[in-house]
């Protein structure tokens, strides 16, 4: 098993996440998000969110089950951090490289949104397909000022602290060490994220762009050593694409 840091990806700084007695709560929320899928998959799921989408019941009715998943991985991570006396740098939670890492996030997530406006509003349009599904999302019911000033910045940080620092850690951690291993977890990490049930729900065919967000923000955990860098690329990219869409195509 690897330890400290792992091989193969020749990171700028020691990413310092060990394996622990208590990894096996990763498997929680794996099985909690294949449970969903069962569930959407059959026919009461697909009655679920067709009463959601008929207007007859609040739609976040139909969408919370989605949630499920998410929720049982921050319990996981709770319970993982409570077991292991709130070990914080195992998750990747540290102050390695100072600002140097919070402004190479910013870069990193302000590429990610010019690259992802792209290829929303001319690849896929050209291919037959339409972003107008994307003013039908739950975050474009929100208030504005709730979603830049409230939820972006939540979302960053749970989901890069669970994506990322446990999900993506537990499995450098566990795997391993050499030069294909750590790719392996990025990428595997980053598909688990774009599969999130509530995600392909809310943004359907845009959902595979969280797989190669997904794979960039991994990569970044991982040459960082840091989930700070992460979290602000995860937060900028969505914030600038937002306010796009929110503001000019609309």
């Amino acid at each position: 098993m690897a330890s400290g840091r792992t091989a193969g990806v020749s990171p700028a700084a020691p990413l310092c996440v060990t394996p622990t007695p208590v990894d096996w709560l990763l498997l929680l929320p794996i099985g909690a998000m294949l449970a969903v899928w069962a569930v959407d998959l059959s026919p009461v799921g697909a009655q679920l969110l067709a009463w959601g989408a008929s207007g007859s019941g609040p739609w976040w009715v139909a969408r919370s089950v989605q949630l499920v998943p998410l929720m049982v991985a921050v319990a996981a991570v709770v319970g993982w951090l409570s077991m292991n006396r709130w070990d914080w740098p195992n998750l990747g939670v540290s102050a390695v490289g100072g600002w140097r890492w919070v402004m190479s996030g910013a870069a990193v997530g302000l590429g990610l949104a010019l690259a992802n406006f792209v290829v929303i509003t001319v690849l896929v349009p050209a291919w037959g397909g339409s972003y107008a599904t994307l003013y039908d999302t739950p975050h474009a019911r929100i208030a504005w000022w709730v979603m830049l000033f409230v939820v972006v910045p939540l979302v960053a940080v749970v989901v890069e602290l669970v994506f990322r620092g446990f999900f993506l850690g537990r499995l450098l951690a566990r795997l391993p060490a050499g030069v294909l291993w750590p790719w392996i977890a990025i990428v595997g990490a980053a598909f688990f994220f774009a599969w999130d049930p509530f995600l392909v729900m809310s943004f359907r065919q845009f959902h595979w762009l969280g797989w190669s967000d997904g794979i960039v923000w991994g990569y970044l955990f991982y040459r960082s050593g840091t989930i700070v860098a992460p979290m602000t690329a995860h937060g900028v990219e969505v914030t600038v694409l937002y306010s796009i869409f929110k503001w000019w195509l609309v």
